[in-house]
């Protein structure tokens, strides 16, 4: 992604794509269960922030119950932003033609005059030509390893560790294998060299499912520090493993146990070194300067920053040590 990417969406910049051409090769957006639509940033692009003639995704949630997963995508962008951390641009949009919100989500290839340009495929397409059985409810991380392995990503250890902290922060219990995947590029001598994508699909994380009017009864009540120590991925190290082993901080501690002694460490450390209280902060603020139709209330705000920071702090408790 082009470093004018890394740019915050200001307040009053809330993207309208009424008028924004569908993309006539792909309509329809990829795998999931949220209605999708992939559209074509005008030209010139409305905001400094988008990419004129670019590809983005617009993600309108099909449940009134699941419109807080927008903010959950932004905010998954904007704690990526100061910690390095490749994930795809989201940003606040609506269709003024029919009145619904969504997150508006840039593509992160096919960028125009790029020399080298990439493709991608999601995870589950390889390992089903690979004849690999992949249970979508119960999977294996250890599977997901050995299949990076086997594409020859050069830095497949720390982005794994990067995207399970990252997970764990954020509380994301949503990985499977259509929600990873590669990007391949031409070598330049005939074959191709495979990267890791982007981190995307980050929308089910930050407690959206909790309804504003439980949450000063859920900060303050015993379910909220079980909640911080068991989110749970939907995956575990091995097939078969105990539901416990899928536990998002347990998963992390496991894969540092396992890859540590290869210098991994130091990627851990910068992103906890990036998620401080003041960031976080900052963060929570910025949402709720928004006056956006699926409002980021003063109720939400102390909630999101509860979660991170305390999952954060389970996190580092739990893995420190090994970092």
């Amino acid at each position: 992604m082009a470093v004018q990417h890394r740019i915050q969406q200001p307040f009053g910049q809330v993207v309208d794509v009424s008028a924004w051409a569908v993309d006539s090769q792909f309509p329809i957006g990829p795998q999931g269960a949220k209605p999708k639509r992939i559209l074509i940033c005008p030209d010139p692009a409305p905001y400094p922030y988008l990419v004129a003639g670019h590809r983005y995704l617009f993600k309108e949630p099909s449940d009134p119950r699941q419109q807080m997963q927008i903010w959950s995508e932004v905010i998954a962008y904007e704690l990526a932003r100061p910690a390095q951390l490749e994930v795809p641009p989201a940003f606040l949009g609506f269709d003024a033609a029919n009145g619904r919100p969504g997150v508006l989500i840039e593509f992160f290839f096919g960028y125009q005059g790029m020399l080298n340009p990439s493709s991608f495929e999601h995870a589950i397409d390889r390992f089903q030509r690979r004849k690999i059985a992949v249970d979508p409810k119960r999977g294996s991380l250890r599977d997901n390893v050995d299949l990076t392995r086997v594409q020859r990503v050069a830095d497949w250890k720390s982005w794994w560790l990067k995207t399970l902290m990252f997970d764990a922060v954020l509380g994301n219990t949503d990985r499977h294998a259509e929600n990873w995947g590669f990007m391949t590029a031409s070598n330049g001598a005939g074959g191709v060299v495979n990267t890791m994508a982007p981190i995307f699909d980050n929308g089910t994380s930050l407690g959206w499912g909790i309804e504003d009017r439980h949450i000063l009864a859920f900060l303050a009540g015993p379910k909220f520090q079980p909640y911080l120590e068991n989110g749970r991925h939907h995956f575990s190290w091995q097939p078969g493993d105990n539901p416990e082993a899928a536990r998002h901080a347990a998963l992390c501690k496991k894969y540092l146990q396992t890859f540590n002694n290869t210098g991994v460490g130091p990627t851990g450390k910068a992103l906890i070194q990036s998620l401080s209280d003041a960031s976080i902060s900052a963060i929570i603020t910025w949402c709720s300067g928004f006056n956006y139709q699926v409002p980021f209330s003063a109720l939400r705000g102390r909630l999101v920053e509860a979660l991170i920071k305390g999952k954060r702090d389970v996190l580092v408790r739990e893995i420190g040590g090994l970092l």
